[in-house]
């Protein structure tokens, strides 16, 4: 029973994940009663491990949304669609316990502990196998911008660590362990660095001044194209009807580009030339269309962003470099095969899998400034696209198709992980969503328009200006610190276990 209640505990925390301002609270209940129990707690390692559990339970209760596209062939997996990353991740918590064990130090001194251990998780989190840093402690501060501008600084992942220092205030405060003297020391840390926070972020926000570039207008397209769809050569071209009607309205502004989102049907001018002729059709006069699709070579196929002029030349192109496991390709795909051959594919349709792009890259088309593009769930890693290339760019660009998921929790995370990419790396960030919530953010997170969930619309807006000097966080993460880190943390990992068994020894 104690077991279950620490989940509950974990499921209460991951309200905390929701984006709605207030919610955070939510977070700071389920640990400060968590750590209570722990107290009296003579498991500490398997409770930490099913308080995560029940956190990432909560937040990443979407995933078996993703199986709707077909429940008859996909519903026997809804259990291990929701169980199994929450058990995954719990497992990475239960052996950071044991690695750092927090529990044990001196009380002064034990939130502390957890607050780095619980940012160096995060980090890998974001790195480990695939990585997928969904559900950072720090993210949820995007509802109240001048504590999120703090990610400028140091990103979301320390950021995370100071957010469960000032979340733990309850527990502090109600535990019998802590003196009068350690409260009151306490209590005045949590109140002198949220303030000080609270402050630098509001003169970041308020005072911060842009570089001077003419804003080109661009036209961001959300079709609502449905999931699922079977696609005859028919309904491929009532999609793509359906997507000129929208990019060709008139407009007010001399656009510079038409952007869609990634959708569910294979663009692919070279293997399909009759697409070509809608292509055109949605290209501005003056401009290029800027799409989601497929392109093919030496066998392979990639899963692309791509950029047309208004004679259908293809001026540039992005091969999405961070693939989705399971959704664009099966892990140990030749292991898997070998023992079911022919009978696992990826979700997103299609016999083969996707094949990776070999690097980040800077996309530069036209009069547009030059930007960083991004596909889908690349938006959710912190620095891993900043090169000193990609550094170059004057904003981001992220295509996705958020249709999978139906109107859950997984679009508004989205959205939130996309401000902080823009906080990070002080350029805009636009976010155009199939099915929603397309989005224009300023280079401080704020979102200056937002189309809602489930409406097809279009948009003309001017394109954000970046700016003037580089957030220091963006420059740190050029050298991609993220995998040395994490690489010292394995070889110390390693090197505990040999020293533990060596004690243990008869």
């Amino acid at each position: 029973m104690k077991t279950l209640r620490i989940i509950f505990l974990g499921l209460v925390a991951g309200l905390g994940t929701v984006p709605i301002p207030g919610f955070q609270l939510f977070f700071s209940l389920g640990l400060s009663f968590f750590l209570l129990q722990g107290e009296t707690s003579p498991h500490p390692v398997p409770a930490m491990g099913s308080f995560a559990f029940g956190y990432f339970l909560m937040a990443l209760h979407w995933i078996p949304c993703s199986l709707h596209v077909n429940w008859t062939q996909y519903g026997y997996l809804i259990p291990f669609a929701l169980l199994g990353l929450p058990l995954f991740f719990s497992f990475y918590y239960r052996v950071g316990a044991w690695f750092i064990p927090w529990y044990r130090y001196r009380l002064p001194f034990r939130i502390f502990w957890l607050a780095l251990l619980w940012a160096l998780l995060d980090i890998i989190r974001a790195e480990f196998l695939t990585g997928f840093p969904w559900a950072s402690l720090g993210t949820m501060w995007t509802t109240c911008l001048p504590i999120s501008q703090l990610a400028s600084l140091m990103g979301p992942y320390l950021l995370s660590g100071i957010t469960l220092c000032w979340l733990a205030t309850p527990y502090i405060l109600l535990s019998p362990l802590y003196t009068k003297r350690y409260k009151g020391l306490y209590g005045i840390f949590v109140v002198v660095s949220f303030i000080g926070s609270f402050w630098y972020g509001s003169h970041r926000i308020n005072h911060l001044s842009r570089a001077a570039v003419h804003p080109p207008y661009l036209r961001l397209v959300q079709p609502n194209f449905p999931q699922g769809v079977m696609m005859s050569k028919k309904a491929m071209r009532e999609g793509l009807d359906h997507f000129v009607t929208l990019s060709t309205r008139p407009s007010d502004y001399p656009l510079k580009a038409v952007i869609w989102p990634e959708f569910d049907f294979h663009l692919s001018p070279e293997r399909h030339g009759w697409m070509m002729d809608y292509i055109k059709k949605a290209c501005p006069a003056a401009g290029v269309l800027i799409t989601n699709g497929f392109r093919y070579g030496n066998r392979k196929v990639y899963n692309s962003m791509m950029a047309f002029d208004h004679d259908g030349y293809g001026i540039t192109f992005y091969d999405k470099h961070r693939l989705l496991p399971f959704g664009e390709y099966i892990p140990f795909r030749h292991f898997i095969d070998s023992i079911l051959p022919g009978q696992i594919h990826k979700m997103s349709g299609g016999l083969g899998d996707f094949t990776p792009g070999d690097a980040p890259k800077l996309l530069c088309s036209k009069d547009l400034p030059c930007f960083m593009p991004l596909i889908c769930h690349e938006a959710i890693f912190s620095g891993k696209f900043q090169t000193k290339e990609t550094a170059q760019a004057q904003w981001i660009l992220n295509l996705t198709n958020d249709g999978w998921f139906l109107h859950s929790l997984e679009p508004y995370q989205h959205l939130a992980m996309a401000q902080m990419r823009a906080i990070e790396s002080g350029v805009p960030v636009v976010r155009v969503a199939n099915t929603g919530i397309s989005a224009v953010i300023d280079p401080l997170g704020q979102i200056l328009l937002q189309l809602p969930y489930g409406e097809a619309q279009t948009a003309d807006f001017y394109l954000p200006a970046p700016l003037q000097e580089k957030p220091f966080y963006a420059l740190v993460s050029q050298a991609d610190p993220y995998p040395i880190i994490c690489w010292i943390i394995y070889l110390l990992m390693a090197l505990k276990f040999v020293l533990r068994r060596r004690h243990v020894a008869p």
